[in-house]
């Protein structure tokens, strides 16, 4: 079985989830692979947990105007060629499409080479390369009731969003052992998704100072932020 998506850890990490699932089922009786953009943070991810990984050009699909479009209009022809060469060498049952840019090619290469796809939308919203990889799909997979619009006449269903093991094993004390926050404030953790996201994290900055009058703050600002300041009871 393959795998693809990329770009950001949403479109990754429930890759992953799904591999680290699969392996307690199958144990050796399966073989996962991941197709993904080279250099990328799905090749970290995957390399990191041993699953062989396939590297191809992938362009990205922008609704906006950039001179990086032109660039990447020579990427998505280069992409596809070498994901019909990695599936043919991987010969896979299935893929599995996350979305995300990388996931055309590789999605388009099972399509010509005649092998079954399914797709997995964890928006609500469903984004640009998931509605051009639907057209290809024989199953689709959502997380949201109200996403099903985004693909009338599929086959879909619901099932909620993929989510790793050790989500669901934290543990307080090595938190905050980790922030050095104190137990008797509250504590809230504000999030913009995995690159961060710029609006939010400016917002957290302005009201710092005032939210650190009650509560205790752990901001995940991605690579986003160039901010750097350092105050108790404040994590980045």
């Amino acid at each position: 079985m393959a795998f693809t998506g990329g770009g950001t850890g949403g479109h990754i990490l429930p890759n992953i989830a799904i591999i680290d699932e699969l392996k307690k089922i199958c144990g050796n009786a399966c073989e996962f692979f991941y197709v993904g953009e080279k250099n990328s943070f799905e090749e970290r991810m995957a390399v990191a947990r041993g699953i062989p990984f396939y590297r191809i050009h992938a362009g990205k699909l922008r609704r906006y105007l950039s001179l990086k479009n032109v660039i990447d209009m020579f990427y998505v022809p280069f992409g596809l060629i070498e994901a019909v060469f990695a599936l043919r060498r991987i010969k896979p049952d299935l893929i599995f499409a996350k979305g995300g840019y990388v996931s055309v090619p590789v999605v388009l290469a099972a399509h010509f080479l005649k092998i079954p796809v399914w797709l997995h939308e964890s928006d609500v919203s469903a984004g640009l390369s998931n509605k051009i990889c639907s057209r290809f799909a024989q199953k689709i997979w959502l997380s949201f009731e109200e996403s099903k619009k985004f693909f009338a006449g599929k086959n879909v269903e619901v099932v909620g969003n993929p989510i790793r093991a050790e989500i669901l094993k934290g543990n307080a004390d090595r938190g905050y052992e980790l922030t050095g926050f104190s137990k008797n404030k509250p504590v809230i953790l504000i999030v913009g998704g995995s690159t961060g996201a710029r609006a939010l994290n400016k917002i957290v900055f302005e009201a710092l100072s005032e939210l650190l009058k009650k509560t205790q703050i752990v901001l995940i600002t991605g690579a986003l932020a160039s901010h750097t300041e350092t105050k108790k009871g404040y994590r980045r």
